[in-house]
Formats: C-alpha cells, sequence, structure tokens
C-alpha cells in the first residue's frame, strides 16, 4: 500500500520556503519560512547561499511538475549538503522510489532512507560511472557499496530502496545494482539530497500490509506512551499576563531581586541595529517591571512599539547580578560604549568605565564586518558574570 507520494502539483511554481536574509534568525526563536512547505521540511540552513535550495519548476515541459536542487555543494565541507526531508521517523521496513535527474554528473545526487537527521541516515545516490550506497554518521561518510553503471544526464533515472530488516536493496530503473545488509540505522523517513542541481518527481513510498500494521502498532504504542507521560506532569496553566505596552521586545529578558526583598523583577531591553544588519546591535531602552504587580519600576532610554524589535539575532549586553554583595541585584550593562553598573532599585549608574579600544589588527579578529573596526572603541555584545577572584 501506498503510505507517501508526491508529484508537486499543490505547490505553486517558483522557491521552495526559505530563509531569503539567510540569517540566525531560527536560532533565537521560533521564526518558520513564509509559504506552503506540504508534506515536506528543509533542515539545512546556509548562510553563505543567497538564494534557494530548491525550486518548484515545470522545466520538464510534459505538464508534470518537478522539484529542483539548485546549490552546488560538497560533502566533507563541514556544511551540510542540502536535504529535503518528509514522512515518519518511525517509518522501519518500506520501499521508497523517485524518478531523478541531475543535471550533471559531477558529484552525488540521490535519496535518503532510514532518515533520522541531516547527519544520521543511508543513502543511495547516482555518482560519476555508478551509484554507491552511503551511510552517514555525524562526520563519518562510508561508501557501502559501489555499482558501476552508465546513466546520464539527459534523461530521468528511477532510484528505488527496499529496506526490511538490516535488508537493503537498491534499484535504477527496476534493476537491481545493490544488495547488502547493515543494522545501524532500523528506522527513519526520507529525504531527497544533491550537491548539484538535481530534478525530482514521481516520489512514493510503499508498505506491505505487514510493515504498514507493525508500523501502526510501534506509532499506536509511543503515543500511548506519550499521553501517559505527558499525564505524570503538571501542565501548563496560566498564571498572569503583563502588558509590555511599548517596551517589549522580543528574547532580551533577565530576572532578579532588584530591591533587594523576595520580590521577582525582569529586565527587558529593545535595541537599535547599526552599521550592517544586526551585527552592532546596541541597547536603545531598558525597562524594569515587577513580576508581581507588573507596574514598571524604572525604565532608561525611548521605547519603540515597531516590528523591528523583535527581529534581533544576537544577545545584548545586561545582565542582574549582585556584584557588590550587598544583598540587592545590580544591572550590570554596556550602553554608548561604557560598561556600567546600575542601581537595581533606580537604574541609576553606581559604576561606569570606557569599553576596550579596538587596537587589536583588524585581520586577526574573527567575523569582523568588512574587515575594518565601524567605532573606536568594543560595542559589546554579551556580558557574562565570572568569579576570577575566589571570593565569595
Amino acid at each position: 500500500m501506498k503510505v507517501f507520494s508526491e508529484d508537486f502539483t499543490s505547490f505553486e511554481l517558483g522557491a521552495f520556503p526559505f530563509d531569503a536574509e539567510h540569517s540566525a534568525m531560527g536560532e533565537y526563536h521560533y521564526y518558520p519560512n513564509p509559504g506552503y512547505c506540504g508534506q515536506w521540511f528543509d533542515p539545512i540552513s546556509d548562510w553563505s547561499y543567497r538564494g534557494p535550495s530548491w525550486l518548484i519548476s515545470n522545466a520538464d515541459m510534459d505538464g508534470g511538475r518537478c522539484i529542483e536542487q539548485m546549490r552546488l555543494s560538497e560533502p566533507g565541507e563541514k556544511k551540510a549538503i542540502p536535504v529535503l526531508r518528509a514522512g515518519d521517523t518511525m517509518w522501519e521496513d518500506y520501499t521508497f522510489s523517485a524518478m531523478i535527474r541531475p543535471m550533471i554528473a559531477d558529484q552525488i545526487n540521490g535519496i535518503l532512507f532510514r532518515y533520522q537527521t541531516s547527519m544520521m541516515h543511508y543513502g543511495f545516490f547516482l555518482v560519476p560511472g555508478g551509484a554507491q550506497l552511503q551511510k552517514v554518521e555525524k562526520l563519518q561518510r562510508t561508501v557501502l557499496c559501489h555499482a558501476d553503471l552508465s546513466w546520464d544526464s539527459d534523461s530521468y533515472q528511477r532510484l528505488t530502496v527496499e529496506v526490511s530488516g538490516p535488508s537493503i536493496k537498491c534499484y535504477v530503473n527496476g534493476v537491481l545494482v545493490i544488495e547488502t545488509t547493515d543494522g545501524r540505522y532500523s528506522e527513519g523517513c526520507i529525504a531527497l539530497c544533491a550537491c548539484r542541481p538535481t530534478r525530482y518527481r514521481d516520489i512514493f513510498v510503499e508498505m506491505t500490509d505487514e510493515q504498514y500494521a507493525a508500523y501502526g502498532n510501534k506509532r499506536c504504542c509511543w503515543e500511548k506512551a506519550e499521553k501517559e507521560g505527558r499525564n505524570e506532569h503538571f501542565k501548563a496553566k496560566l498564571w498572569k499576563k503583563i502588558d509590555l505596552k511599548d517596551f517589549g521586545a522580543a528574547r532580551q529578558i533577565r530576572f532578579g531581586h532588584l530591591t533587594g526583598t523576595d520580590e521577582w523583577f525582569f529586565v527587558m531591553c529593545q535595541n537599535q541595529r547599526k552599521v550592517y544588519k544586526d551585527r552592532y546591535p546596541v541597547i536603545s531602552c531598558m525597562t524594569a517591571v515587577s513580576v508581581k504587580t507588573g507596574e514598571v519600576l524604572w525604565q532608561i532610554g525611548e521605547p519603540c512599539d515597531s516590528a523591528e524589535i523583535e527581529k534581533l539575532t544576537t544577545d545584548l549586553p545586561f545582565q542582574i547580578y549582585d556584584i557588590d554583595n550587598d544583598g540587592i541585584d545590580e544591572v550590570i550593562c554596556s550602553w554608548d560604549f561604557k560598561l556600567m553598573i546600575l542601581d537595581g532599585r533606580t537604574g541609576e549608574v553606581k559604576k561606569s568605565i570606557p569599553t576596550p579600544l579596538n587596537e587589536a589588527a583588524p585581520k586577526t579578529v574573527t567575523g569582523l564586518e568588512f574587515g575594518k573596526y565601524a567605532f573606536k572603541r568594543l560595542n559589546v555584545d554579551a556580558i557574562r558574570i565570572v568569579n576570577v577572584s575566589g571570593n565569595n
């Protein structure tokens, strides 16, 4: 029985959803790429590439749809190869088949199966002069089998994989070219994977009645165990709502006892981005708020009600800590090229010192935008509290 199929007719022509800014947004927020993804998920981000990895296309001119991998990459470059995954990671035994047309016979291009992550799976690839079965485990890529065969980039080849227990059978255009056993991965979903522009179409996954019954039983048991596990723990319950008005920010929040009592406060910071993207963010507004009452204890700077405030992919330089051990938490921050200790009760400056001068040779500084300093002094990105004296 067919448990998965794809002809890409549910998609509009154009790029599969991707991060057009190629930012670190997903590192700091749940920020899904806009657009329709259907049954598929792209787990790979590449900040160095400026276009989509996958394109829904009618390039075959026969009225059918395909999806084409667009990037040029190499395995083993400490970057992940473009991957597009689908299906259920609980699938065990199945037949996976796809029509594939590498647009150049220059690298590995094919399908992944028993896919657990982009760094843990099997892959059946067309390679120059043949086909290969590979096993990927973290940074180790192992060729399990190689078959010499002739194929060309002017036509589609149907790749098919049958997995049953440790048995793996690989076919090209219905001809068995590789047969072996390997027990490293016993379950996993499917994925498309290519190092060069490659078209895919007419994709399906089939299971026998016995295979589907085993999968259904396994998923049922897992869902039952998950439900029982959830019932063993407390459920989230709304406790309080606090109106952040115009001083709200994304993930820039710290908690502490700013008045020296048991009452909890949080400090939230907004930012402005300078020079280039968000490489040089600076604090523009800092607000201390009572968790108990929601009332503002104090505020420094000018709040800004803008959607841009939430789109920060770096840290901001502020922490809450009783740095002078007087029983009242201070706010330690960097603002306008000064490192400052603020009174937790009032926000007033208790101590201040200029941030260090940028004196190191620019070429020795990792990640320096454009290879040049933008400011005379260090624009602080983050602050960590560390005991280097050994005192209490």
